[in-house]
């Protein structure tokens, strides 16, 4: 088994991390230490070209799909073990992959989920257009590094309170909607472990889709419902299963996986293949 080990020091502020690449380095598996954002594309690109190769990332939802991506941008069909140590886990919360062990890689079981790509930018996650991607664009590092979940969620309430919501469409199956915020889910969990897409699938070739055109109270308070698992209907909120889906937005800032990505105005959101995960 071709073993090697993407890690980002960078990623969230917790120490084990450090314990986990000793242990690996012990075992003889190559840890690539990356050197700051989208560097893992050309950093891994040199052992991307053994074949079937299992990748363990060590860092957050961000780092992960960068790591990805990679692969898909070189052909590569990889198996990923996520090592959670960034600000958040999602992927790892959902696969229930901990910090506190380490794995016997020989002995994992696989789960597979679909991929999906934003223009030419795949995710695996979650997309979103709006105000949480205006958070993600303008959180400071030092705030996201120190505080975590806690940090992105006080620096959102400032930013959502004064953040101007703009109206873009988006065309689904030929249907247009109008819409001041979109978030889209392959699986339950947002922003950590809240069950913000209670019946997302990540293998049923569809994303679940959030569309309001409302305003950011009424937003917020189906939010707080969903996080607190009230069921509730809110006019102006859309919420179906899409497989395909484009947006076309002005202003509107966009986030993958949990970062801020810088898209064209308009883009196509469809599957694109699947992902191996070990657990």
């Amino acid at each position: 088994m071709n073993i090697f080990a993407v890690y980002n020091p960078a990623a969230g502020n917790s120490t084990r991390k450090r314990f986990f690449v000793k242990e690996l380095e012990k075992r003889g598996i190559e840890v690539i230490k990356t050197v700051g954002p989208n560097s893992i594309d050309w950093q891994i690109s040199r052992v991307l070209c053994e074949k079937n190769p299992v990748v363990v990332v060590i860092g957050g939802d961000g780092t992960l799909r960068e790591t990805i991506a990679a692969t898909v941008k070189y052909g590569i069909e990889a198996k990923f073990f996520v090592y959670p140590s960034g600000t958040t886990n999602v992927i790892a919360e959902y696969l229930n992959i901990s910090n506190k062990t380490i794995p016997d890689f020989f002995s994992l079981s696989e789960v597979t989920f679909d991929l999906f790509v934003a223009g030419d930018k795949p995710f695996i996650m979650a997309l979103s257009v709006g105000c949480d991607a205006a958070t993600l664009m303008k959180v400071p590092f030092k705030t996201k590094r120190k505080l975590g979940r806690v940090g992105i969620f006080l620096w959102g309430v400032v930013t959502c309170f004064k953040y101007v919501p703009y109206t873009f469409r988006v065309v689904v199956e030929e249907k247009v909607v109008k819409c001041n915020y979109l978030a889209l889910g392959n699986i339950p969990y947002y922003g950590g472990n809240f069950t913000f897409f209670p019946y997302a699938d990540p293998t049923d070739g569809r994303l679940d889709m959030i569309a309001a055109n409302c305003s950011k109270l009424k937003l917020l308070l189906f939010s707080i419902f969903r996080i607190l698992k009230i069921p509730a209907k809110i006019t102006g909120i859309l919420e179906e299963k899409v497989a395909e889906i484009t947006v076309d937005r002005f202003r509107v800032p966009v986030q993958l996986d949990g970062d801020y990505i810088y898209m064209p105005r308009a883009f196509k959101i469809k599957r694109a293949g699947t992902v191996t995960f070990l657990r």
